[in-house]
Formats: structure tokens, sequence, C-alpha cells
């Protein structure tokens, strides 16, 4: 395995796109003998996702259990991939890396909030600026079976912190539709495609297909 010195590692700080896969694995063995190098761990994502690895959506969630703002972190993950509309690029598989954009926060502090604890503050920290989580709204949304009414893009982000003013079918999006499917939370994942299909009827087929496998993962759960 490669070793990493300091001269090497402050230029991936840099320029942390670059990551390679040896690098990768110099990063893990310094997480490993520095669990609390939070600086690593970034830059390990950073390589993981390079590499689409299996391993990445798990580091994220233990990155994130040592951050003390998650906002930071996803500033972070979703640097250079500006807010754009909902596309489909292949068919999801569980375990594939999450790819969250700067629009889907709440899809993002969703699925962190099932999987990781609230980190610890530290006496001499100013408190964590809270984030409004959307769930309950996003549930009954999707318990409601609803008819989706387009909006045209207002080409800007969401405001979470203002709850009683966000429309539900503004935060589905695909990526939240895999959130639900990556926490084995089929029922939900289905019927946020179905609402998803409803929102985007040009790719009706395409979520088509990903009910049917998700039906089909469904079914193999309750045998």
């Amino acid at each position: 395995m490669v070793t990493m010195n300091r001269s090497q590692f402050t230029k991936l700080t840099l320029n942390p796109e670059s990551v390679s896969k040896e690098q990768t694995q110099s990063l893990e063995s310094i997480i490993t003998e520095f669990p609390f190098f939070q600086a690593a761990k970034v830059l390990q994502l950073k390589g993981l996702k390079n590499q689409n690895s299996f391993q990445y959506n798990q580091a994220l969630k233990k990155c994130a259990a040592h951050t003390s703002d998650r906002t930071i972190l996803f500033d972070f993950i979703t640097q250079n991939r500006p807010q754009k509309p909902e596309e489909s690029t292949a068919d999801f598989q569980e375990g594939t890396p999450l790819d969250f954009n700067t629009n889907e926060e709440h899809s993002f502090l969703e699925w962190l909030s099932i999987a990781t604890p609230t980190p610890i503050q530290r006496s001499n920290e100013e408190p964590q600026k809270k984030i409004i989580s959307n769930s309950d709204l996003i549930d009954q949304f999707i318990e409601n079976n609803p008819k989706i009414t387009i909006k045209p893009a207002k080409g800007k982000n969401v405001d979470l912190a203002k709850n009683q003013k966000i429309d539900p079918q503004e935060l589905m999006t695909e990526t939240l539709a895999r959130v639900y499917w990556e926490q084995k939370k089929y029922k939900k994942a289905i019927q946020a495609f179905k609402i998803l299909s409803l929102k985007y009827p040009e790719k009706s087929g395409f979520f088509a297909d990903q009910i049917k496998k998700l039906k089909k993962a469904q079914a193999s759960k309750n045998n």
C-alpha cells in the first residue's frame, strides 16, 4: 500500500476531486490510526465516490456521526454538483452511492436521520443550527396518494427552515425515493416512484421498472 506524507495530504485537501484508489486506501490506514481525523474521512469519501464504491454510503454515515454541522458536510459532498432538474441515468441497485444534488438537502438529512446519532456537542461549542425535518410532511404526502400539480421551476433553493411554506411535492425527488430504497422502506419507495411518475410523465417507463424491482425486493423480504 502506498503511504502518504503530509505534503501529499495537503495537496489532496486543495484538490479533493483527484483522490485515487491508492490514495483512498492510504487514507483508510490514516483513519484507522487516527479515528477522529475528520479531514482524512472527508477525503476518503471523495475517493470512494470516485470509485463508485459500495462502501461509500456507510462511510458517509460514519463521517456524519462525527460532524458537528452536517450542512457543511452536505456542501462538501455536493461541490461541483449544481442544482438541476430531476434526471435518471441508470437503474438503482442497493448499495450504490447516493448522489445528492445541491437542492436535495432534505433527502440527505432524511437519510442520515435514520442511520446516525446526533453529534455530541462539546461544552465550549455553539449549538448546531437546527434544521427542521420535513419527514412528517413527506410521510403524509405519500400516504395521501396525491395528485401532482406541475409548477414552473423557480430556479432557487428550497428553504427547509420554513416548514409551513414548503410544498411537499417540491421535496419529492428521485434521490429521496432511492433513500427510502436504501433504507429498505420498500412501501414508501414504491409510492415515491409512483408520485414521481405523475410528476415526470415522460419518465414513467423508467419509474415503472424501478417499482417492479422494488416489489420483487419487498416480496423477498416478506418470504
